[in-house]
């Protein structure tokens, strides 16, 4: 079982977050299907990939399966996710 804080994103620096945040939006507001999104920071040993995998709409709304991967030094995390686009244009994930 891995805990919150033996992820890599628990471990990000303040700016790591940021770009991994800009790279979430990237992926669920303009990356096409089958198409990837990357971000790394050399100083910190970080970075993450986002893959769009396929777009849906569920019970009137948008929704996004969307595959994450996270590093950090030899940490490592992947995470398979539906984002769906409420009624109020924001993003959240879906259990």
């Amino acid at each position: 079982m891995q805990f919150a804080s033996d992820t890599p994103v628990a471990n990000f620096s303040a700016d790591d977050r940021a770009k991994h945040e800009a790279m979430l939006t990237e992926l669920l507001e303009s990356t096409p299907d089958g198409k990837s999104v990357s971000w790394a920071t050399e100083s910190t040993r970080s970075g993450g990939e986002g893959r769009a995998l396929r777009t849906l709409k569920r019970q009137g709304w948008t929704c996004r399966d969307i595959q994450i991967k996270t590093y950090y030094r030899a940490m490592k995390a992947t995470n398979g996710l539906r984002a769906c686009r409420g009624e109020d244009g924001k993003w959240s994930l879906e259990n």
